[in-house]
């Protein structure tokens, strides 16, 4: 490139070309992107001052549009070569910006030496000028520019503003946007300057016409296909409107990116109250599974500790869904007496039992087309079980008194906060109705797994309980939030939203809520009390600091694994599985500790355990 330069200097264009030619082969096979594009650039100053203007110009539009991250110092060299370009082929007042703007660059990233090499003519006025060509008022070109970053989110409006613009600018003779399918094909949406066969034909022409990324839309990928003229006017106003339909496409991209970060959850926000409020990653995440799994009719299983919010999940299931427009009902199985389960879940007909004296079409016959949210279905008897393990496999419902079953349209969303498989295991729950809930299972995380959600959910509740308490704009002091973020909550929200409700209750208009509002549980669990005054949890254990280490050391092991041992009913797998040992491994810290008889499981134990402990082999 450096011989290049000067032969370039010396006046010797046509040498400067074929160096230049020689090099980019060399660039482009060793992978120097960026090295490949100077030379395109100087390729076509060397091109000009020989004054083969078409060529420069399709060596500056080559180069332009090769590179679409440059550097400061290549945007700079672009726009000193366009200019030169520009004044050599006689529009010097349209230069002159790019020279001015060439300078502005490098003086900013401190090459003030590059800078200072940048002449312009001396003709060319020292600030950009408005062609003289150009009537269109400076507010309305700004109007154009400006439209393209606001409809860069569809590519077919994209595509018909940027059709306007270009031709509008001289920068085309003729144009074609075009629609691409998944599988490749390709089909023309518009074309401006050609016929529809001579829009095909162009599209098909090899090498291919140059082309302006539009976006995607309706699951096809938009293009404009363009036929630029070979003048260094045309080719340059070409590649500043692709720079602009780059730049509205990428600040469209980070509007997205901005507005699902700043969002309660990743994409259309929902501000209702009863939406609640998701902020920590694994409620966001468990979020964009529902976005997902909502569109499909597959039953989904709820689980998680009580107040972790599953009916609001729940409701999100549904809001997500094709069903969104019908109705949602929530049905607590156990807000019923379990003799009525049947009834109240499927119906009767009128004198079918005694009491009967209406006829009932059940809760999921009166949600039909819409979703049912069945919660605590652990706590449904035998009897209704068998009934909806048929509703679930064969959409039917057999009311009570009923001759035969009626047909139903009914989404289920089930949730239990016991242990299911227990249930399953212990003979409560039917296993064949276990495994057609458990299609997709979500768990809801409880709140200490989620502690970055407190404040939000603290402004969420003070926002609306101010004004619905007449209390006004209320705040939480830093160290009442220190207590709410450290708190266990084993009530998790639904604990959480009550003791707002009540901090708020208590407080004045326009206050600040502080400590002595909290409730004297939350308060109690950030009491600094000496240790030895304080009762030891099960899990807790008191070390002495006036001790040899060896004997803390061996007091801690003790305790620890007579914890384990307890806790896995005398099993050692299960006891060296809590513990992180080998089950070897705590045989031999049991015999060292003395906690096992030299010869074998002490007798005690080993009756518990029907002999798990006899030593492995």
């Amino acid at each position: 490139m450096t011989f290049a330069r000067l032969e370039l200097a010396d006046g010797a264009a046509e040498k400067a070309r074929a160096i230049a030619d020689a090099a980019i082969v060399d660039a482009i096979g060793v992978g120097d992107r960026e090295l490949a594009v100077r030379l395109r650039l100087l390729r076509a100053e060397a091109a000009a001052r020989a004054g083969d203007f078409e060529a420069a110009a399709a060596d500056y539009q080559e180069a332009a549009l090769e590179h679409t991250d440059p550097s400061l110092e290549l945007v700079a060299e672009c726009n000193r070569v366009s200019s030169l370009l520009l004044a050599a082929s006689g529009d010097v007042d349209a230069a002159a910006p790019g020279f001015e703007r060439g300078r502005r660059v490098l003086k900013g990233i401190g090459h003030a030496r590059a800078a200072a090499e940048i002449q312009a003519p001396e003709s060319a006025p020292l600030s950009g000028t408005v062609n003289a060509r150009s009537s269109e008022r400076a507010d309305v070109t700004a109007a154009r520019a400006a439209a393209l970053f606001d409809q860069a989110a569809r590519a077919d409006l994209l595509g018909s503003e940027l059709a306007d613009l270009l031709f509008r600018v001289g920068a085309v003779r003729a144009l074609a946007v075009v629609a691409t399918d998944g599988d490749g094909g390709e089909h023309l949406v518009s074309a401006r300057g050609w016929s529809d066969a001579e829009a095909v034909a162009a599209i098909a022409l090899k090498p291919p016409l140059p082309r302006l990324d539009l976006g995607s839309w309706r699951e096809r990928q938009w293009s404009l296909v363009a036929d630029v003229p070979c003048d260094v006017t045309s080719r340059s106003a070409f590649v500043a409107v692709r720079t602009l339909a780059a730049c509205s496409r990428t600040v469209d991209h980070w509007r997205k990116a901005e507005r699902e970060r700043s969002a309660l959850w990743p994409m259309d926000p929902v501000d209702d109250a009863t939406h609640g409020v998701f902020a920590s990653e694994s409620m966001l995440e468990l979020v964009r599974t529902i976005r997902r799994v909502a569109q499909t009719p597959v039953t989904i299983l709820l689980t998680g500790e009580t107040g972790t919010g599953k009916d609001i999940l729940a409701r999100l299931v549904h809001e997500y869904s094709p069903r969104a427009g019908k109705m949602f009902v929530p049905f607590n199985c156990t807000a019923v007496p379990r003799e009525m389960l049947d009834s109240q879940l499927f119906g009767h007909r009128r004198g079918a039992f005694t009491g009967a004296q209406e006829q009932s079409p059940g809760v999921i016959r009166g949600t039909q087309g819409g979703t049912l949210f069945l919660d605590e279905i652990g706590e449904l008897g035998p009897e209704p079980q068998v009934k909806l393990l048929r509703f679930l496999e064969s959409n039917e419902v057999h009311p009570i008194g009923e001759a035969h079953p009626v047909q139903v349209d009914v989404r289920v969303v089930a949730a239990t906060n016991r242990d299911i498989e227990t249930l399953v295991k212990d003979g409560l729950f039917r296993e064949d109705l276990y495994y057609r809930l458990n299609v997709i299972r979500l768990r809801v995380p409880p709140l200490r797994e989620r502690r970055e959600e407190i404040p939000q959910i603290v402004e969420y509740y003070l926002t609306r309980l101010g004004p619905q308490f007449k209390k006004g704009h209320l705040t939480a002091s830093a160290e009442t939030m220190e207590y709410l973020l450290l708190h266990p909550w084993p009530g998790n929200v639904r604990q959480l939203a009550n003791e707002l409700r009540r901090a708020v209750a208590m407080a004045e208009q326009d206050a600040v809520i502080m400590p002595a509002h909290l409730s004297p549980d939350v308060i109690a669990s950030r009491r600094t009390i000496p240790a030895v005054n304080r009762e030891l949890l099960p899990t807790e254990f008191l070390v002495r600091l006036d001790q040899p280490l060896g004997a803390a050391e061996e007091h801690l092991e003790r305790a620890m694994i007579h914890h384990a041992m307890t806790l896995a009913n005398g099993h050692m797998d299960q006891a060296a599985q809590l513990l992180g040992l080998s089950r070897k491994g705590l045989y031999l810290k049991r015999q060292r500790l003395g906690l096992e008889p030299a010869g074998g499981a002490s007798p005690e134990i080993s009756a518990q355990s029907g002999g798990d402990e006899e030593m492995p082999n």
